[in-house]
């Protein structure tokens, strides 16, 4: 069976094109404080697991560490088969959180992908980070977050960057983080991650646009080179952000997810 190849965000772009195609989810600047209530807890909606299980630290899968990093892209072109040092636990309560905030259809149901065209993105040539076929480094500078401009050096590597995505786009609980990088110079606040999930496509991708929506983004669902991708813009604070998703061999889901705003 042929693998299908995760398209570079070059096209991140998008996000921020998504932005003027009709918004999803919060209006204006005054739903401000709105926005950042449902990020933390949609406690008037009571719906305290959910909220947790979004916003709790991420983790790296014990289970999968010595998986982690294998074959991974680094810099300079170089392949680590060394596994990622544990650097932030496991939680199992967290992960069951997760899944009962699932159960219970307490997430948004992303609309169906439509294929993408050269309007949304006209260099998009196939490139995964997740799947070792290309760096993070490249990954940011193929793109243009919220009018962040980054050449492929400027970006440093460190897992750290994972747990400092913006709140909404951090890895899925349990993931085995593959990369994290990022950048914090004024022109240049991106924050890069890969990572790999046991989780399906489907509720991975359901996962991010509730995270998505309930923040105050767009979110557009698009089909690229066979893989599937998020985008999405949000106005008040020129945050953008973009996912790519492709099924792994095996089960279980590769992720690549660019965004500016990082903590």
């Amino acid at each position: 069976m042929a693998v299908n190849h995760i398209t570079k965000p070059a096209c991140i772009v998008l996000a921020l094109a998504l932005g003027a195609c009709g918004t999803q989810g919060f209006g204006g600047e005054s739903d401000a404080e709105a926005i950042d209530e449902a990020i933390l807890g949609e406690a008037d909606n009571s719906d305290p697991a959910l909220t947790t299980a979004l916003e709790d630290q991420i983790m790296v899968d014990t289970d999968l560490a010595g998986q982690s990093n294998r074959n991974a892209a680094l810099p300079n072109d170089a392949v680590s088969g060394q596994p990622v040092p544990d650097t932030f636990g496991a939680s199992r309560e967290m992960q069951a959180r997760a899944q009962q905030a699932i159960s219970e259809d307490r997430l948004l149901s992303a609309p169906a992908a439509r294929e993408a065209t050269e309007e949304d993105c006209g260099n998009c040539d196939g490139a995964s980070a997740a799947r070792g076929e290309t760096t993070l480094g490249e990954l940011a500078s193929d793109g243009n977050s919220g009018g962040a401009s980054c050449a492929a050096g400027d970006v440093t590597y460190s897992l750290a960057y994972a747990d400092r995505m913006p709140a909404a786009f951090r890895p899925y609980p349990r993931s085995e983080i593959i990369e994290a990088a990022g950048n914090d110079a004024a022109d240049c606040r991106l924050r890069v991650v890969s990572f790999r999930s046991g989780a399906d496509m489907e509720r991975l991708i359901d996962w991010y646009y509730t995270r998505a929506i309930r923040t105050g983004y767009s979110s557009e669902h698009l089909l690229r080179h066979g893989d599937n991708v998020l985008g999405g813009y949000r106005g008040r604070d020129e945050a953008a952000y973009y996912i790519i998703f492709a099924t792994q061999p095996g089960g279980g889901t590769n992720v690549d997810i660019v965004a500016n705003n990082g903590r």
